[in-house]
Order: structure tokens, then C-alpha cells, then sequence
């Protein structure tokens, strides 16, 4: 019966990461404190500025759309979108990109929670760093399907990576036959 759903309207929470491992909570300052009965989040780019928004499914009531203003603060970014041979959504995909900064890793899984999914693009916060070093994909799948390796992508766009540029892995080569052997 109705009355056995959650009627209690609390605020969302929401969390700035430190950098450190450490989070402080940012709900209120990001417009998520108002007493809502929610059910689900998708974000995405909404208005192409290249940071994330935030879509929250709302009980009884419109979705809350959130803008992030994050580009506001000279921020870049990268997105990655991934073309498999098959035509479908590389699922298992592992993107790694590196800047000076150092590496940031995803694996492109957009399943979030029970019949929710965000777009099947790879986002990628740079921060100050203007320029992207390496990106490299290592392709999902049965067998040897290989990886790709691109340098220097143009940031604060969308790159495309087709599987086709992929080189396939190679086998390692076999052991060496053993030095020693058993006598008796």
C-alpha cells in the first residue's frame, strides 16, 4: 500500500572532493539542501560547456535540473567517446589519460542503478592542465582486441576513438626452458 513509501522530504546531499581523500559537504552551497522526495541522478553536459550537470528524479514534482558552473573557473576538460567495431557501446572499455599532472582512469560502465544510465561518453576533469599528454584505450571483448594509443588530443572537446586504430596485444613470448632439471 501507498502508505508503506517513504513520505519524509529531506534534502540531497552532495560532496566536494579535497583532493586528499577527504570530503566536505557541499549540498547547501550547490542548491541540493531543500526538502525533497528523490529518487535517482543522471548527470551529463547539458549545455555543452564541458562540465557535468546534475538531473534528479523527483517525486510528485518536476525533475531538479542543477547547472554546473564549474567552467566558470578556466577549468578543461576531455571527453571521450568510444566507437567499437561492432557498432555497440564499448562496454568494459578502459580509458587512461595522462597530463602533467599525472593519470585519471575510467572504465566505461554507464549503469546507474535500477533502469538509470548516463551518456556513454567518458568525462574527464583536467583542471588547469591545458594539454593532454596521452590518451590510451584498452578495448573490451573476447580475445586479443588491442589498444589504442593517441597523443597530445586537442582538450576541452570531445575525442573520438574508433576501435579500428586499435593494435591488437600480443602474446608474451613462451618461458625459456629451465636452467635446471631433477636427477635423482
Amino acid at each position: 500500500s501507498l502508505d508503506l513509501v517513504p513520505s519524509t522530504r529531506i534534502g540531497n546531499r552532495a560532496f566536494r572532493n579535497r583532493g586528499d581523500l577527504t570530503f566536505t559537504d557541499a549540498s547547501q552551497d550547490w542548491g541540493l539542501g531543500s526538502p525533497v522526495n528523490s529518487n535517482g541522478a543522471a548527470y551529463a553536459d547539458l549545455d555543452g560547456d564541458g562540465d557535468l550537470d546534475l538531473v534528479v528524479n523527483n517525486l510528485d514534482e518536476p525533475a531538479g535540473i542543477h547547472e554546473n558552473h564549474a567552467d566558470r573557473l578556466g577549468n578543461h576538460h576531455l571527453r571521450v567517446r568510444l566507437r567499437p567495431m561492432d557498432g555497440r557501446t564499448a562496454w568494459g572499455a578502459q580509458v587512461t589519460v595522462r597530463t602533467k599532472s599525472g593519470e585519471q582512469y575510467q572504465e566505461l560502465s554507464p549503469v546507474r542503478g535500477y533502469q538509470g544510465c548516463v551518456e556513454p561518453v567518458l568525462h574527464f576533469g583536467l583542471g588547469s592542465d591545458d594539454r593532454v599528454e596521452e590518451v590510451i584505450v584498452d578495448w573490451p571483448g573476447r580475445g586479443a582486441l588491442g589498444t589504442t594509443r593517441l597523443t597530445s588530443p586537442t582538450v576541452d572537446t570531445t575525442l573520438v576513438v574508433d576501435q579500428r586504430s586499435a593494435v591488437p596485444y600480443t602474446a608474451p613470448p613462451p618461458p625459456p626452458p629451465p636452467l635446471f632439471r631433477d636427477t635423482d
